[in-house]
């Protein structure tokens, strides 16, 4: 093409990275789905609750959006234990500050389900794009809940056990 670089035709040393600066390339200038930013964010804690309205984790990041048609790509990843009883249930979410960004109020992006007596433990990842519609500091969090006030649950860390949350921006 007539806007294409031969190698061949470069000089030695003519492309350095001294040459290439930060701003070379602004953000605007890339395509639609490509990554603009990635957060993580990792911990140990554990949290626990028998409350059956959701509560705050701990697992939390938060993203500046460089533009209102961005895109944020979560991606959730740690370890539930459920507690207990037969019939009982974790349940998770996530929320963008302080609104809920799944479509099911009750059960959240998932459940976890005791059908016999004893502990369940399983690993919980969830992955969710988002479109916040903003450029201000937008925070991610990981909430959850009990099915049943009888029922303890936990979102398990601990020294062996890394939560993680990562945001990435995608252009819009």
């Amino acid at each position: 093409a007539a806007d294409s670089v031969i190698a061949a035709k470069l000089g030695t040393d003519s492309v350095t990275a001294d040459a290439l600066k930060d701003d070379a390339i602004a953000t605007g200038d890339l395509p639609t789905g490509s990554v603009l930013q990635v957060v993580t964010s990792a911990d140990t804690t554990r949290d626990t609750t028998t409350s059956t309205s959701w509560v705050a984790s701990t697992i939390s990041a938060s993203i500046t959006p460089s533009s209102t048609s961005s895109k944020i790509f979560i991606i959730i990843s740690t370890q539930g234990n459920n507690n207990n009883n037969s019939g009982h249930s974790l349940n998770w979410t996530i929320y963008r500050d302080s609104t809920d960004i799944s479509l099911n109020s009750t059960y959240g992006f998932g459940q976890m389900y005791t059908a016999s007596a004893g502990n369940l433990r399983s690993m919980i990842t969830t992955a969710v794009l988002d479109s916040p519609s903003t450029t201000s500091s937008t925070t991610y969090k990981l909430y959850f809940k009990s099915g049943n006030a009888a029922s303890t649950v936990e979102i398990t860390g601990s020294p062996g056990m890394t939560r993680t949350i990562t945001l990435m921006e995608i252009a819009g």
